[in-house]
Formats: C-alpha cells, structure tokens, sequence
C-alpha cells in the first residue's frame, strides 16, 4: 500500500477514536447526561418490533459500549479495520436515524456529545454520511495492510485527531462566524 494511503488511515484511525472517546466521554460523565442521552435514543427510535423488544435504555447501553469499543479497537493495527468498521456502522445508522427524525420535523437534541441544547438537523445527517463513508472507505483499505515512517505517522494522527475536535466543534464554531 502506498503512504499516502496509509497515512489516510491513520488519520481516519485517530479521528475515530478521538470522535468516539469525546462522545462517550459527553454522555458518561454525568448521570443528567446519560440520562438525556437515554430520552434522545427514546424520541429517535423506530417503533420497530426489534428496537421495542430491546428497549431505548438496552439500545442507549449498547450504543455506549458500541462508541467506547471503536477507539480501542482503531488502537490496534490488527483489529484497526473491525474499529473502522464498527465505527462506519455507528455512523450511517445515527445518519440514518436523524434522518428519520428531520423528515418527522423532531426539534429535540440528539445528545451526540452529551448534553446539547441544539435541534437535531441536516448537518448532523451530513456529517454522520460523510464520516462513515470514510471510515468505510478507510476500513477497505486498512486490510490491506501498510506501514508508514514515524514522521508521517505523527502527523496523519495529529491531523486526524485535530480534524475530530474541529467535527466535534464544528457547529460552535459555525455560531461564532454567524455572529460577527
């Protein structure tokens, strides 16, 4: 595989786990947190027999377990594509599922980072698409295999967790220019 591609992985590996530990970290580190998560997965949920069968709070449960498994698993060149992957499915299913929710005209917050006041709109769909295109795109080619030199290492891993913390922020920083 070539370095560019390799470096593309790792930056995608590093996103993902810097993107999944904020948004785990946003949703445990305060019960109120949790607990507004557990009502957001009630509202966004299908009333589907399987979902119904599991309950909102199973589903809220394993969706932390799901988050909290990918950057570990990206962690490891061996297991680096099962992250991506896994990371990929998280993604297009809460794409899928906002989705849902902005054609039901839902105003209520998705709690993707822990506790937010913001509706539950387009961009978040969009950026749920385009992320988990590229974790998949990036899982594809992670089971190529590859190596990259040190140097190219540490800077596909800072750019990818730098990108994560701009995503993560993204709609902040979207305020801040709408306001000047």
């Amino acid at each position: 595989m070539q370095h560019a591609a390799v470096h593309a992985v790792l930056a995608c590996r590093a996103f993902l786990a810097v993107l999944f530990i904020v948004s785990v970290h946003g949703k445990a580190r305060r019960g109120t947190a949790y607990r507004r998560f557990e009502e957001a997965v009630e509202r966004l949920l299908p009333s589907w027999p399987p979902t119904r069968m599991l309950g909102s709070r199973r589903i809220a449960a394993l969706v932390l377990v799901a988050e909290a498994g990918v950057p570990v698993l990206v962690a490891v060149p061996a297991t680096a594509p099962a992250g991506l992957l896994l990371g990929a499915a998280l993604l297009l299913v809460f794409a899928g599922m906002l989705a849902r929710a902005v054609r039901a005209g839902h105003d209520g917050a998705c709690h993707c980072f822990g506790e937010s006041a913001r509706p539950v709109g387009r961009g978040q769909v969009i950026r749920n698409l385009v992320l988990g295109s590229a974790a998949l795109a990036a899982a594809g080619i992670a089971a190529r295999g590859g190596t990259a030199g040190l140097e190219g290492t540490l800077v596909a891993v800072l750019a990818g967790a730098l990108l994560a913390v701009l995503v993560v922020h993204a709609e902040d920083i979207g305020d801040l220019f709408r306001s000047l």
